[in-house]
């Protein structure tokens, strides 16, 4: 038992060794032989990162500039949307929906714990 850990470990060791001298040799051959394309896809990259960022935002009242009036901006309109309690339950052809008592409801919204969820992943048999 103990020799095949060995050799797997040896295997393993190798294995990384060989990925280690293949990403040399191609840094190697990328200095001595340079790369054509490189401004090509440096500038097609800042290119992406300006598209995906957010500047600006515009609501129904005003426009809103900078990376922290957009952030308070996006936290008051989510806490707005999903911070609201609904009282009103629907009702299909006169009959009303179950409810959880307060206990089960406390539950449900209690915090999770760090100790809980290593219990859980702890207890996954890995499959």
């Amino acid at each position: 038992m103990c020799r095949v850990k060995c050799l797997n470990y040896e295997i393993e060791n190798l294995s990384r060794h060989h990925e280690t001298l293949l990403r040399k040799k191609a840094r190697n051959n990328w200095c001595k032989l340079g790369d054509r394309n490189t401004r090509f896809f440096q500038l097609s990259a800042s290119l992406t990162n300006k598209r995906k960022f957010i500047d600006t935002i515009v609501t129904s009242e005003n426009v809103i500039f900078g990376p922290s009036n957009i952030k308070f901006q996006v936290e008051d309109f989510f806490s707005n949307l999903y911070g609201s309690n609904i009282v009103d339950r629907p009702y299909i052809g006169g009959m009303r929906f179950k409810t959880l008592n307060n206990d089960y409801s406390s539950c449900l919204e209690r915090y999770i714990t760090l100790e809980e969820i290593n219990d859980e992943i702890w207890s996954c048999d890995g499959s």
